[in-house]
């Protein structure tokens, strides 16, 4: 996986988990956000299949609502550059949101993001996923997101 050994030769990186599906689309409508859109993060709403067939809607970025909670996916399109300059994925966040870690340390050096409405991800939900099944580890990692975000983290500065 290049995102570990930093052998990514693009400009921009989507990180798709194993059991999630993108349509034709999705790549160019999220490139074409980052470049008309001057932003570093393009993110979309959200298709769920398998035992929901929910669409989870998100909203126009704000960071005063990112750091209240999550709403960009892990495919999200981002910027290698961005990418390098918070040092990628933080490997110690192995029971979940790593992926909302990431945005946060991408929000607190500046990154710009923004949401397209032209294409959608499709996140499969499953009764024994980790996402499913993270709320058991819950306290866990956000006392760690706090501690390492501080009051930033939850909106408290």
């Amino acid at each position: 996986m290049c995102i570990r050994d930093r052998s990514c030769t693009g400009q921009y990186i989507v990180c798709l988990d194993a059991d999630d599906k993108i349509p034709s689309n999705y790549l160019e409508e999220n490139y074409v956000n980052i470049i008309h859109s001057n932003v570093d993060v393009s993110y979309t709403d959200v298709r769920c299949f398998g035992i929901s067939s929910q669409i989870l809607y998100w909203p126009e970025f704000s960071v005063d609502n990112l750091r209240i909670g999550n709403y960009i996916h892990c495919a999200a399109m981002f910027n290698k550059n961005i990418w390098k300059l918070v040092g990628g994925y933080d490997e110690l966040m192995t029971d979940g949101l790593e992926d909302y870690d990431l945005w946060l340390r991408f929000a607190k050096v500046g990154a710009k993001f923004k949401k397209t409405s032209k294409t959608f991800l499709w996140w499969r939900k499953l009764s024994n996923s980790m996402t499913t099944t993270l709320h058991l580890k819950l306290n866990e990692v956000h006392h760690y997101l706090k501690t390492k975000h501080g009051d930033w983290y939850r909106g408290q500065t």
